[in-house]
């Protein structure tokens, strides 16, 4: 048996489930004011000027604006898995406004005449030159690549990947691989306030169990929905059992 319930008495349970859903692990935005310690030579300051994607931005530099690549990594696209969340951690680490140093390596430009560069900012933690194309491969937002023969940190671009891999965070986690196509469906925990509440509406005859909440792009309207099983307690045990959905 299916249980459709009215979807007006639980828009409240979408704000919850929302505000319960696990967080991005997202390093602390960089302070933009210091110059950093342990700069490497030869690095020129420019002004952010706007985010791109989760690899490329722009910046100003002695009056001009030019759109920078970042050597190394390779961040998912338009339409892909995770193009919007890593983003906005790039954009998260360069607020628009902030200061950067950029260092080239032996080719300057890529076929698009982007600026192919090393980016620095300051570690927020002890004001230290931290490496922003190593950080957003770290973190899964990107990918390590070699572009164009410039390989002066590829093997800190590789080992961050690595790590990123291995505690299975970003794209490693949401998509599986670097540059998958956008999930349909995204299946997630149900936070415990919310099941508390829907289980609430029952009575002892419908025992809800074994959570899930669903994000669809298959239905904008009501992109939420959170269902359960009822009266099992083993999944090995159905047969024919009750189920109840419900669209928030």
């Amino acid at each position: 048996m299916t249980r459709f319930l009215s979807i007006s008495r639980y828009l409240l349970f979408l704000a919850l489930l929302a505000g319960s859903m696990p967080r991005l692990a997202i390093a602390q935005d960089a302070s933009p004011e210091a110059t950093p310690t342990g700069l490497p030579d030869k690095v020129i300051a420019a002004t952010v000027v706007s985010i791109v994607d989760g690899d490329k931005f722009k910046v100003e530099i002695e009056g001009k604006e030019k759109e920078v690549n970042l050597i190394g990594a390779d961040a998912p696209e338009s339409g892909e898995c995770l193009f919007d969340t890593s983003s906005r951690f790039l954009a998260r680490l360069l607020p628009v406004g902030s200061t950067v140093w950029l260092e080239s390596d032996k080719k300057d430009t890529d076929g698009k005449k982007r600026l192919l560069r090393y980016v620095w900012i300051g570690n927020p933690n002890d004001g230290s030159a931290d490496l922003v194309n190593v950080r957003v491969v770290r973190y899964g937002y990107a990918g390590a690549v070699s572009k164009d023969g410039n390989t002066r940190y590829d093997e800190q671009i590789a080992a961050a990947q690595a790590k990123a891999q291995e505690t299975v965070d970003g794209v490693w986690d949401e998509c599986g691989a670097l540059h998958a196509e956008k999930p349909l469906y995204k299946c997630v925990a149900v936070p415990r306030t919310t099941s508390d509440a829907i289980a609430a509406q029952f009575t002892e005859s419908f025992t809800p169990r074994l959570w899930k909440a669903v994000l669809t792009r298959a239905n904008p309207e009501f992109p939420w929905f959170v269902a359960a099983l009822g009266g099992v307690t083993n999944l090995s045990d159905l047969s024919d059992p009750d189920v109840a959905v419900w669209a928030v």
